[in-house]
């Protein structure tokens, strides 16, 4: 998009840069937070970190990795807060 690009970078692939990198802003920002749909167990923190750090180098498979390893964090943490919220009120559950 610049004229010192000359070239060297296409029209996706700078959309792609900077998909991946609010997708580590954002990560990161669960990172500091220690929260997502509820509070961080140690291991999803470590998860959480090691993901916003891969988005740092720019590859397609460090940015699938980081990608991956956010969305089984995401699995995990709203896992774990359906749960929750099931233990909490346990009125609520539907039986089949």
């Amino acid at each position: 998009m610049l004229p010192e690009n000359a070239g060297l970078y296409t029209w996706y692939e700078i959309v792609w840069a900077i998909f991946t990198a609010l997708i580590g802003i954002l990560v990161f920002v669960t990172v500091i937070q220690r929260y997502l749909f509820t509070n961080y167990r140690w291991y999803e923190w470590i998860i959480a970190l090691t993901s916003s750090l891969v988005f740092i180098h720019v590859s397609v498979y460090t940015d699938l990795l980081g990608i991956g390893l956010f969305v089984l964090l995401i699995i995990i943490n709203k896992m774990r807060k359906k749960r929750q919220d099931q233990q909490a009120d346990p009125g609520q559950a539907v039986t089949a």
